[in-house]
């Protein structure tokens, strides 16, 4: 168990330093000393920011093709490998180009890593700790950025130092690598009966809950509004202090806020019930929208109090943010789906959460800031209602359970009655596997009785 409790923060810290390596003071540094000549425009900065995502996209696609060929095991295996390689060949400057495709190929790899993890520890973890163990995905992407930020405070004012940036990226490569290869294998007894669970399609009747809480829950990290939150307090900062590094420090300090507020929210996912937190989150993040929404609309957002508030609102936000999506996403993600159909189930997830914060990242510029809020609290308001209506509670639940709650009535007593035809065949393949170890122990003994003089 050890080992898949470190494999979720690992993965995790490996995935968000991948993301946060491609901030805008990184990309100039990268341009700074690129061996080939280029003009940096914010067409190219937004490129190379989205370059993870988009092959993060490509990764969602990928999945379920790359488990079925190879298991989960053995693809964990391979992608740990590819990100340690992808994260040493970006480093040299060469051209914002060769950048994207690194970055874009690394956003391949980290998401099938951080898809996969959690369908290991869903199977492999106690219904007690599975949920605060699966937190801890969502605590190590916070702890990334704020190490991100730390990195990029100490280096920003000069460009060679932008080598320094790969040195964490890679050594949690290396760490995942061992980790990936310290797993448990299945047995033979677990690899029988994983025979008997044959994957099928998402789009049957029977799983169109599945496919709208996929949806769903896809789409609640965007839906929160996080990033354009922490990018306009970030705009605060640097529009307040006039240090160089005041945008540096300022993603630095809201960066911190969200970390701690991640650790916050560890003792309340074990104690509380999923879908209790899940919608005070989301009714707390409605709350700071709705004052976002009338700061602006009463006073200009130039004064010193208009500022005050938004940024404690958005402190507000960040901290409710850690009791919605940003600790239950992957908790429930790795819970809630059909064992026939939970690899396909959990990569929709991702590329919808993938193509939505995408989304959002090219039109919240566009819009004028009272706008986005308008709109992310409508978005809030959607995710909160198909989340109170179609994901069940989870919490101190066995998968048998929450699979059975996951399929339409109708279809129930079909699924009870393939759960205990499944024990019966489980039950005659284990006395099989029995009877052939005995069987094999009984030659063995026979062999080496033949062989004394």
């Amino acid at each position: 168990m050890k080992i898949v409790i470190l494999a979720y923060v690992i993965g995790g810290l490996t995935r968000g330093t991948m993301l946060y390596q491609l901030t805008t003071v990184l990309i100039q540094m990268y341009t700074g000393i690129s061996s080939v000549t280029y003009t940096l425009t914010p067409t190219i900065i937004a490129v190379l920011s989205i370059s993870c995502l988009l092959g993060s996209l490509i990764g969602t696609v990928l999945t379920p093709k790359l488990v079925k060929r190879l298991g989960r095991e053995t693809s964990l295996r391979l992608v740990s490998i590819l990100t340690l390689v992808l994260n040493i060949i970006a480093a040299p400057a060469v051209h914002w180009g060769y950048l994207f495709v690194c970055k874009a190929l690394g956003g391949v790899t980290t998401v099938l890593m951080v898809t996969m993890i959690p369908e290991i520890g869903a199977e492999q973890l106690d219904a007690r700790v599975r949920g605060i163990v699966g937190s801890l995905t969502n605590v190590s992407l916070q702890l990334s950025m704020v190490l991100c930020n730390i990195i990029q405070y100490f280096i920003c004012l000069e460009n060679t130092f932008y080598y320094i940036s790969h040195v964490l990226p890679s050594f949690l490569s290396v760490v995942m690598i061992i980790l990936s290869f310290m797993m448990k294998e299945k047995s033979a007894k677990e690899k029988a009966l994983e025979e008997i669970v044959k994957p099928e399609s998402i789009l049957q009747k029977k799983y169109k809950k599945s496919l709208i809480v996929a949806l769903s829950l896809g789409m609640s990290i965007a839906a929160t509004g996080i990033n354009p939150i922490l990018h306009y307090s970030t705009i605060i900062f640097e529009e307040t202090f006039s240090s160089p590094k005041s945008g540096t420090i300022g993603a630095l300090i809201t960066s911190g806020v969200s970390f701690l507020a991640s650790i916050f929210t560890l003792p309340l996912i074990k104690k509380y019930k999923r879908k209790t937190l899940f919608c005070l989150g989301l009714n707390i993040m409605i709350a700071c929208y709705i004052t976002f929404i009338v700061t602006l609309y009463v006073l200009p957002m130039q004064s010193s109090t208009s500022k005050i508030i938004i940024l404690a609102a958005t402190a507000v936000a960040i901290v409710s943010y850690h009791f919605s999506s940003g600790a239950l996403f992957f908790i429930i993600m790795g819970e809630v789906f059909p064992r026939n159909i939970k690899t396909v189930s959990i990569n929709i997830t991702m590329g919808t959460c993938v193509l939505a914060i995408l989304i959002t990242i090219f039109i919240f510029p566009l819009m004028s800031q009272q706008s986005n809020y308008i709109m992310y609290l409508c978005w809030v308001l959607l995710v909160e209602f198909l989340i109170i209506v179609y994901i069940p509670e989870t919490h101190n639940r066995s998968l048998a359970e929450i699979e059975a709650m996951m399929v339409l009535e109708e279809y129930r007593i079909d699924m009870e009655n393939k759960v205990e035809q499944d024990l019966k065949d489980n039950r005659s393949t284990c006395e099989t596997i029995q009877t052939q170890a005995q069987i094999t122990d009984e030659n063995d003994r026979n062999v080496v009785v033949a062989s004394d003089p």
